[in-house]
Protein backbone atom coordinates (compact mmCIF):
# COMPACT_ATOMS: atom_id res chain seq x y z
CA UNK A 1 0.00 0.00 0.00
CA UNK A 2 1.82 3.02 -0.77
CA UNK A 3 2.21 5.19 1.87
CA UNK A 4 0.93 8.71 2.80
CA UNK A 5 3.81 10.59 2.65
CA UNK A 6 4.56 9.10 -1.36
CA UNK A 7 1.72 9.97 -2.48
CA UNK A 8 1.91 12.20 -6.11
CA UNK A 9 0.11 14.98 -5.14
CA UNK A 10 2.19 15.52 -2.43
CA UNK A 11 5.70 14.67 -3.56
CA UNK A 12 4.94 16.57 -6.52
CA UNK A 13 5.72 19.99 -3.91
CA UNK A 14 8.66 18.19 -2.46
CA UNK A 15 10.80 17.08 -5.03
CA UNK A 16 12.23 18.99 -7.91
CA UNK A 17 13.71 16.18 -10.38
CA UNK A 18 16.07 17.60 -13.26
CA UNK A 19 16.17 16.43 -16.34
CA UNK A 20 19.46 15.16 -18.34
CA UNK A 21 20.92 12.38 -20.26
CA UNK A 22 22.66 9.15 -19.53
CA UNK A 23 26.57 9.73 -18.42
CA UNK A 24 29.37 8.67 -20.08
CA UNK A 25 32.57 6.91 -19.25
CA UNK A 26 35.26 9.76 -18.54
CA UNK A 27 38.56 10.39 -16.96
CA UNK A 28 36.65 11.11 -13.90
CA UNK A 29 34.67 7.65 -13.58
CA UNK A 30 31.95 5.73 -15.20
CA UNK A 31 28.46 5.17 -15.30
CA UNK A 32 26.37 2.56 -13.14
CA UNK A 33 23.02 1.45 -13.73
CA UNK A 34 20.94 0.10 -10.79
CA UNK A 35 17.43 -1.05 -10.31
CA UNK A 36 14.90 -1.10 -7.40
CA UNK A 37 12.94 -3.97 -6.43
CA UNK A 38 10.41 -2.91 -8.86
CA UNK A 39 13.01 -2.61 -11.56
CA UNK A 40 12.94 0.84 -11.32
CA UNK A 41 16.04 1.57 -13.59
CA UNK A 42 18.74 4.01 -11.04
CA UNK A 43 21.94 5.66 -12.42
CA UNK A 44 25.22 5.95 -10.51
CA UNK A 45 28.42 7.58 -11.45
CA UNK A 46 31.15 5.92 -9.81
CA UNK A 47 34.96 7.99 -9.52
CA UNK A 48 37.50 5.45 -7.79
CA UNK A 49 40.97 6.48 -9.13
CA UNK A 50 42.29 5.97 -5.51
CA UNK A 51 43.13 2.55 -4.58
CA UNK A 52 42.37 1.60 -1.43
CA UNK A 53 40.58 4.71 -0.50
CA UNK A 54 37.31 4.51 1.16
CA UNK A 55 34.14 5.45 -0.78
CA UNK A 56 32.28 8.89 -0.04
CA UNK A 57 28.51 7.37 -1.35
CA UNK A 58 27.26 11.45 -2.06
CA UNK A 59 23.12 11.77 -1.83
CA UNK A 60 22.98 15.25 -3.61
CA UNK A 61 19.92 18.24 -2.48
CA UNK A 62 17.03 18.78 -4.06
CA UNK A 63 16.95 20.00 -7.42
CA UNK A 64 20.18 18.59 -8.03
CA UNK A 65 21.58 15.48 -10.62
CA UNK A 66 24.86 13.58 -10.34
CA UNK A 67 26.10 15.45 -13.56
CA UNK A 68 25.63 18.74 -11.32
CA UNK A 69 28.17 17.63 -8.85
CA UNK A 70 31.06 16.44 -11.41
CA UNK A 71 33.17 19.95 -11.89
CA UNK A 72 33.97 19.70 -8.26
CA UNK A 73 32.82 16.80 -5.99
CA UNK A 74 35.51 14.18 -7.75
CA UNK A 75 38.50 16.56 -6.75
CA UNK A 76 37.10 17.35 -3.57
CA UNK A 77 36.82 13.44 -2.37
CA UNK A 78 40.21 13.24 -3.68
CA UNK A 79 41.62 16.33 -1.58
CA UNK A 80 39.67 14.42 1.62
CA UNK A 81 41.48 10.97 0.94
CA UNK A 82 38.29 9.49 -0.76
CA UNK A 83 36.73 7.85 -3.92
CA UNK A 84 33.13 8.94 -4.38
CA UNK A 85 29.96 7.71 -5.95
CA UNK A 86 27.31 9.18 -6.94
CA UNK A 87 23.68 8.37 -7.32
CA UNK A 88 20.14 9.71 -8.71
CA UNK A 89 16.99 9.57 -7.31
CA UNK A 90 14.30 7.56 -8.98
CA UNK A 91 13.06 10.75 -11.71
CA UNK A 92 15.87 12.46 -11.80
CA UNK A 93 18.01 12.73 -14.36
CA UNK A 94 20.04 9.95 -14.99
CA UNK A 95 17.12 7.59 -13.30
CA UNK A 96 13.64 6.30 -14.28
CA UNK A 97 10.37 6.75 -12.66
CA UNK A 98 9.27 9.47 -10.05
CA UNK A 99 10.43 10.61 -6.66
CA UNK A 100 9.03 9.33 -3.65
CA UNK A 101 10.38 9.67 -0.10
CA UNK A 102 10.02 5.62 0.24
CA UNK A 103 11.65 5.33 -3.48
CA UNK A 104 14.48 7.72 -2.58
CA UNK A 105 15.02 5.64 0.47
CA UNK A 106 15.51 3.10 -1.64
CA UNK A 107 18.01 4.35 -3.77
CA UNK A 108 20.26 5.75 -1.57
CA UNK A 109 20.04 1.38 -0.37
CA UNK A 110 20.88 0.10 -3.74
CA UNK A 111 23.71 2.28 -4.12
CA UNK A 112 25.04 1.54 -1.17
CA UNK A 113 24.45 -3.00 -2.11
CA UNK A 114 26.36 -1.87 -5.24
CA UNK A 115 29.41 -0.90 -2.85
CA UNK A 116 29.42 -3.58 -0.17
CA UNK A 117 29.24 -6.01 -3.19
CA UNK A 118 32.42 -4.94 -3.94
CA UNK A 119 35.80 -6.67 -2.85
CA UNK A 120 36.71 -5.56 0.87
CA UNK A 121 40.26 -4.58 -0.94
CA UNK A 122 38.41 -1.60 -3.48
CA UNK A 123 36.12 -0.59 -0.76
CA UNK A 124 37.60 -0.96 2.79
CA UNK A 125 35.09 1.80 3.93
CA UNK A 126 31.71 3.76 2.45
CA UNK A 127 31.06 7.30 4.48
CA UNK A 128 27.36 8.31 3.75
CA UNK A 129 27.06 11.87 2.88
CA UNK A 130 23.60 13.06 2.48
CA UNK A 131 22.97 17.35 1.32
CA UNK A 132 19.86 18.70 1.94
CA UNK A 133 16.94 16.57 1.10
CA UNK A 134 19.42 13.81 0.98
CA UNK A 135 20.02 13.91 4.25
CA UNK A 136 17.05 12.06 4.96
CA UNK A 137 18.07 9.11 2.84
CA UNK A 138 21.67 9.28 4.08
CA UNK A 139 20.37 8.78 8.11
CA UNK A 140 17.95 6.13 7.16
CA UNK A 141 20.29 4.18 5.05
CA UNK A 142 23.22 4.03 7.60
CA UNK A 143 20.61 3.46 10.52
CA UNK A 144 19.39 0.17 8.36
CA UNK A 145 22.92 -1.09 7.67
CA UNK A 146 24.77 -1.25 10.53
CA UNK A 147 28.50 -3.22 9.99
CA UNK A 148 32.15 -2.70 9.91
CA UNK A 149 32.89 -1.24 6.47
CA UNK A 150 29.88 1.30 7.12
CA UNK A 151 32.25 3.79 8.92
CA UNK A 152 30.72 7.47 8.71
CA UNK A 153 27.83 9.81 8.12
CA UNK A 154 28.14 13.23 6.97
CA UNK A 155 24.71 15.72 7.14
CA UNK A 156 25.14 18.68 5.37
CA UNK A 157 22.56 21.23 5.51
CA UNK A 158 20.22 18.16 6.97
CA UNK A 159 16.33 17.81 7.49
CA UNK A 160 16.14 17.05 11.30
CA UNK A 161 12.65 17.79 11.44
CA UNK A 162 10.32 16.51 8.35
CA UNK A 163 7.24 17.37 9.28
CA UNK A 164 8.18 20.47 9.48
CA UNK A 165 9.57 20.79 6.18
CA UNK A 166 6.36 19.51 4.94
CA UNK A 167 4.37 22.15 6.62
CA UNK A 168 6.17 24.66 4.85
CA UNK A 169 6.31 22.68 1.45
CA UNK A 170 2.82 21.06 1.17
CA UNK A 171 -0.74 23.48 0.69
CA UNK A 172 -2.77 20.76 3.06
CA UNK A 173 -5.64 22.51 2.83
CA UNK A 174 -5.90 23.20 -0.71
CA UNK A 175 -4.75 19.37 -1.52
CA UNK A 176 -7.64 18.33 1.47
CA UNK A 177 -4.80 16.36 3.62
CA UNK A 178 -5.13 15.24 6.71
CA UNK A 179 -2.32 16.98 8.13
CA UNK A 180 -2.15 14.79 11.42
CA UNK A 181 -2.23 11.16 9.75
CA UNK A 182 0.58 12.88 7.31
CA UNK A 183 2.57 13.60 10.17
CA UNK A 184 1.93 10.66 12.13
CA UNK A 185 3.49 8.70 9.20
CA UNK A 186 6.03 10.82 8.45
CA UNK A 187 6.90 10.32 12.38
CA UNK A 188 6.42 6.46 12.19
CA UNK A 189 8.94 6.21 9.36
CA UNK A 190 11.14 9.05 9.61
CA UNK A 191 11.90 9.71 13.20
CA UNK A 192 15.28 11.58 12.86
CA UNK A 193 16.24 11.72 16.73
CA UNK A 194 15.73 7.95 16.74
CA UNK A 195 17.43 6.63 13.98
CA UNK A 196 20.44 8.86 14.76
CA UNK A 197 20.30 7.49 18.12
CA UNK A 198 20.96 3.80 15.89
CA UNK A 199 24.09 5.19 14.21
CA UNK A 200 27.30 3.84 15.82
CA UNK A 201 29.45 5.68 13.33
CA UNK A 202 31.30 9.05 13.16
CA UNK A 203 29.19 11.75 12.49
CA UNK A 204 30.08 14.84 10.67
CA UNK A 205 27.29 17.82 10.76
CA UNK A 206 28.19 21.00 8.27
CA UNK A 207 25.54 23.94 8.50
CA UNK A 208 25.49 27.48 7.67
CA UNK A 209 24.28 29.92 10.01
CA UNK A 210 22.26 31.34 6.72
CA UNK A 211 20.40 29.12 5.58
CA UNK A 212 16.69 30.29 5.19
CA UNK A 213 15.97 26.76 3.40
CA UNK A 214 16.44 24.92 6.24
CA UNK A 215 17.41 26.99 9.35
CA UNK A 216 20.61 25.99 11.56
CA UNK A 217 18.98 24.41 14.52
CA UNK A 218 18.38 21.30 11.87
CA UNK A 219 21.88 20.88 12.50
CA UNK A 220 22.16 21.83 15.98
CA UNK A 221 19.75 19.33 16.54
CA UNK A 222 21.79 16.63 14.72
CA UNK A 223 24.51 18.06 16.79
CA UNK A 224 22.74 17.38 20.04
CA UNK A 225 21.58 13.75 18.94
CA UNK A 226 24.47 12.40 17.70
CA UNK A 227 26.13 12.56 21.25
CA UNK A 228 29.25 10.85 21.93
CA UNK A 229 29.43 9.89 17.87
CA UNK A 230 29.38 13.54 17.19
CA UNK A 231 33.29 13.97 15.20
CA UNK A 232 32.09 17.41 14.32
CA UNK A 233 29.72 20.59 14.34
CA UNK A 234 30.64 22.67 11.54
CA UNK A 235 29.04 25.61 11.86
CA UNK A 236 29.51 28.36 8.71
CA UNK A 237 29.32 32.07 8.49
CA UNK A 238 29.46 31.99 4.75
CA UNK A 239 27.45 30.99 2.51
CA UNK A 240 23.19 30.19 2.33
CA UNK A 241 21.93 26.91 1.34
CA UNK A 242 22.40 26.41 -1.93
CA UNK A 243 26.63 28.26 -1.17
CA UNK A 244 27.44 26.68 0.93
CA UNK A 245 29.77 24.20 -0.19
CA UNK A 246 31.54 27.07 -3.00
CA UNK A 247 31.88 29.39 -0.62
CA UNK A 248 33.63 27.48 2.10
CA UNK A 249 35.26 25.13 -0.07
CA UNK A 250 38.65 24.59 1.90
CA UNK A 251 36.95 24.13 5.56
CA UNK A 252 34.14 21.80 3.85
CA UNK A 253 36.91 19.56 2.43
CA UNK A 254 39.00 19.67 5.79
CA UNK A 255 36.47 18.66 7.87
CA UNK A 256 35.50 15.83 4.98
CA UNK A 257 39.20 14.54 5.30
CA UNK A 258 38.83 14.28 8.87
CA UNK A 259 35.75 12.24 8.99
CA UNK A 260 37.74 10.17 6.14
CA UNK A 261 40.37 9.49 8.46
CA UNK A 262 38.48 8.72 11.10
CA UNK A 263 36.27 6.05 9.15
CA UNK A 264 39.40 4.14 8.70
CA UNK A 265 40.57 4.12 11.79
CA UNK A 266 37.08 2.69 11.98
CA UNK A 267 37.63 0.21 9.41
CA UNK A 268 41.14 -0.86 10.89
CA UNK A 269 39.98 -1.68 13.78
CA UNK A 270 36.37 -3.40 12.88
CA UNK A 271 39.09 -5.60 10.86
CA UNK A 272 41.81 -6.13 13.53
CA UNK A 273 39.12 -7.94 15.53
CA UNK A 274 37.68 -10.03 12.76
Amino acid sequence: MTKLYDRPEICRHCFYPQPGRQLDRSDLGEPVVLALADGTRIGGFWCHPSPDAPTLLYLHGNGERIADQLETWPSWAQRAGANIFFVDYPGYATSAGSPTLSGCCQAAQVALDFLLARDGDQVPAIIVVGRSIGSLFALDVVARNPGPRLSGLALESGIADLCQRLAVWVPHHQLAIDRPALEAAVAADFDQRAKLGRVEVPVLVLHTERDAIVPIWHGEQFAAWAGSHLLRFVRFEAGDHNTIQLFNEGTYVAALADLVNAARGRASGCAARR
